[in-house]
């Protein structure tokens, strides 16, 4: 730290007080001399950061065996290198190159930073990019006053169902079930909107920390309540869950206790709003009454609701003393006494009703 560097500035032979830092890619061989602008003076212009393109002329700065430092000249071939990696280019093998260059600058003629000489291959100079260098410099915290564009990096997003969504407001492709969408965005926070053919709807924030790829995933089953985009009712994510068998009042007075989704004005739905989120044309497998023995069973619900059994509604049965119960099975409804039958549950909802 702290190391006095004979650098070459404009041809001029200087000593000039540098910060090493010590983490560096021992793959690339790329180290950082970290040296503040007030040591350069106020007529040394700011460097550009500028991406290979294919013919372009550039220039290398490096220290031969047994010369000086001087610099080199080389043609861009490629703007991706052989090996297909997006981070380095190629430039024409001229003998200078092949000892003492690794780790030299490539500038253009404007004097722009164009890479970095990595090694010399038997048909060309590999080189590492001025934007993946300048990335690095800013995912490891460091200064810089080489000026380039936001840095970018990549999300990949996928769907639990299919879905249309919005990144920071901006409608996207729609995803499939299955399917995936890359976006090329600024590294940083993004908002996440995104909602579904049966009404479901997800929001959340994706945070971009690297010039890598990022995976994000939208579920949305996961959240606490779902809409019907039908009626506008919001029904519970969930019923009040396996094991938990309740008797017509326990199931009135469980919605009307719930806290859930922010909302408190729950209640156990009427036999006709159960009727409502039946499906025929929607099938999944559920597992039931696990204090019972235990069975797994199909039911036909929308929303892709999670249920364990049959369920309680508000509306009074046959008799005295009974209440219309629903299934999702085959869509049967049954009046039967408070005390229940066989693995009732509450799932509850709020909005307009009877």
């Amino acid at each position: 730290m702290g190391e006095r560097y004979p650098g070459p500035i404009l041809g001029e032979r200087r000593f000039h007080k540098v910060t090493i830092f010590d983490h560096f890619s021992e793959q690339e061989d790329l180290a950082v001399l970290f040296l503040p602008g007030k040591e350069l003076g106020e007529s040394l212009a700011s460097m550009e950061q500028k991406d290979p393109t294919a013919e372009l002329n550039v220039h290398l700065i490096g220290h031969p065996t047994g010369d000086s430092w001087i610099p080199s000249v080389a043609i861009v071939q490629n703007e991706i290198a052989a090996d297909a990696d997006p981070n380095r280019f190629t430039t024409d093998l001229r003998p200078s190159l092949q000892k003492g260059y690794s780790g030299s600058p490539v500038l253009d003629s404007h004097g722009n930073l164009i890479g970095m000489h990595l090694a010399s291959s038997a048909y060309a100079g590999i080189n590492l990019k001025s934007r993946y260098i300048l990335m690095s410099l800013l995912a490891w915290h460091l200064p810089t006053s080489i000026h380039s564009g936001v840095p970018m990096g990549e999300l990949l997003v996928t769907c639990s169902l299919a879905c249309s969504w919005k990144l920071d407001g901006e409608t996207q492709q729609n995803l499939p079930v299955g399917g995936s969408a890359k976006v090329r965005t600024e590294l940083g926070q993004h908002r996440i909107e995104a909602s579904g053919s049966d009404g479901s709807r997800f929001s959340g924030v994706a945070e971009l920390k690297s010039i890598g790829q990022t995976l994000y995933s939208i579920d949305l089953t996961s959240s606490e309540g779902w809409v019907d985009p039908s009626t506008g009712l919001m029904w519970t994510r969930r019923d009040s869950g396996d094991n938990n068998d309740l008797t017509w009042q326990q199931a009135m007075d469980y919605c009307r206790s719930l806290s859930l989704a922010g909302y408190r004005d729950w209640r156990l739905p009427t036999i006709d709003e159960l009727a409502g989120i039946y499906d025929p044309n929607v099938s999944q497998r559920i597992d039931c009454c696990n204090n019972r023995g235990g069975y797994h069973a199909l039911v036909h619900v929308k929303g892709h609701l999670t249920l364990t059994g049959g369920f309680w509604s508000s509306t009074p049965g046959n008799a005295s003393g009974e209440a219309w119960r629903f299934g999702f099975g085959n869509g049967d409804r049954s009046s039967i006494q408070f005390g229940g039958y066989f693995a009732e549950r509450a799932l509850c909802v709020r909005g307009s009703g009877e």
